[in-house]
């Protein structure tokens, strides 16, 4: 919809009136709500399988939704710096060594981590 306000022949008052209902609906705020909860949601289970399966050190996967968190919060407040440092924690943990992981391919991982079988 709002790709389509700029078209030349579309009245400016108008479509900023559209854009505003638009905004307000409860119905739009549901969806960004039900995307963030599944987002939110999604990363815990990630972080519980590598957890459980010693993926990778604890602490990253704790960090894994501790940074969704922070992101959320930084995008819903409209926060720059908070949007950042959270971006910046998540290359943080990219970087992180993964030396404790032992030697296996993506798809055993997943498998892994799907099924709830430890790494020995």
């Amino acid at each position: 919809m709002f790709w389509q306000m700029g078209a030349p022949s579309a009245s400016l008052s108008q479509m900023a009136a559209l854009a505003t209902r638009y905004d307000s609906a409860p119905g739009a705020a549901l969806i960004f709500m039900i995307g963030g909860l599944a987002t939110l949601c999604g990363t815990v289970l990630l972080s519980a399988g590598l957890w459980r399966t010693h993926a990778v050190p604890a602490w990253t996967a704790a960090a894994i939704p501790v940074a969704t968190i922070a992101n959320i919060a930084g995008l819903s407040a409209n926060s720059v710096p908070i949007t950042i440092a959270s971006i910046l924690g998540g290359d943080a943990l990219r970087a992180a060594p993964l030396s404790c992981m032992p030697e296996v391919t993506r798809a055993e991982l997943a498998r892994q981590v799907v099924w709830g079988s430890r790494l020995e």
